[in-house]
């Protein structure tokens, strides 16, 4: 049974194309889409607005979720899951989801549908949840000689409390590598490639915001939408070989 992948930088104004291939693995017109959510009534209005163009072609759409935002599982999450054709996971705090959709029960149920054939889509926190590990907070590392940023300073002007980075288990549905959303506009080159240095990952992929990377079977196939899609390899000590790929480019990945 075929497995596809398809993660995005973020939900930009071409959003509408680059998703489209994504719905087709589903069934196209007559997919039926679990949107992943960190719940709440929130989280309905989000997807009611980014998913119109989906309805527009009939594809049913089940935001999944709990009741209150950050809430616990419950096994009606597991119900839709099971009863969709495809699994897309929305963006937000990676650390909520991560414990909604990763470490709870949902996470077997996730692993299961997609090794039996159900596409899976993952946008920002979507997607840094595809790989085994990956960074789940934070813009800076502090070390008992160093301190320094890895993400665009500014990023967390609003946040509360420590932004040190944090790093956690992910889904494990693609390995031998780490991704990091909007790599251009948030200045993500040092985290990734410090998430690679933490993981031992020898693949790291920076995806601009209007960027959708895919993979099938667990080996990436292409480069949707616009921007630029960063592959780094990870070289001997602390060498990096760093490859741009513009939308339409095909590639392989380095093994470990």
């Amino acid at each position: 049974m075929s497995k596809a992948l398809f993660l995005f930088g973020d939900q930009r104004d071409n959003f509408c194309d680059t998703s489209g291939p994504f719905l087709e693995a589903a069934g196209g017109a007559s997919a039926r889409i679990a949107m992943l959510t960190e719940g709440g009534a929130r989280a309905k209005e989000y997807v009611a607005r980014i998913t119109v163009p989906w309805k527009d072609i009939g594809v049913e759409v089940v935001t999944v979720g709990p009741t209150e935002r950050a809430g616990e599982p419950d096994d009606e999450m597991v119900r839709s899951l099971r009863e969709c054709t495809g699994i897309f996971m929305c963006g937000g705090d990676t650390r909520i989801y991560q414990r909604i959709y990763v470490t709870s029960m949902l996470g077997d149920v996730i692993r299961e549908l997609y090794c039996a054939g159900k596409p899976y889509a993952g946008v920002s926190a979507g997607a840094l949840l595809a790989a085994d590990e990956c960074a789940l907070w934070g813009g800076i590392v502090t070390t008992s000689t160093n301190e320094y940023y890895v993400r665009y300073r500014g990023y967390y002007d609003n946040a509360e409390g420590s932004i040190e980075l944090e790093l956690g288990q992910g889904l494990g549905l693609i390995h031998d590598c780490v991704f990091e959303p909007h790599f251009g506009e948030a200045g993500g080159f040092p985290r990734l490639v410090t998430v690679m240095e933490r993981t031992g990952s020898p693949n790291g992929y920076g995806l601009d915001e209007p960027i959708c990377l895919t993979f099938e079977d667990g080996e990436p196939k292409g480069v949707l939408g616009r921007g630029r899609l960063y592959h780094l390899r990870k070289g001997a000590s602390s060498e990096f070989c760093v490859e741009v790929h513009e939308p339409g480019k095909r590639f392989q990945q380095a093994s470990r």
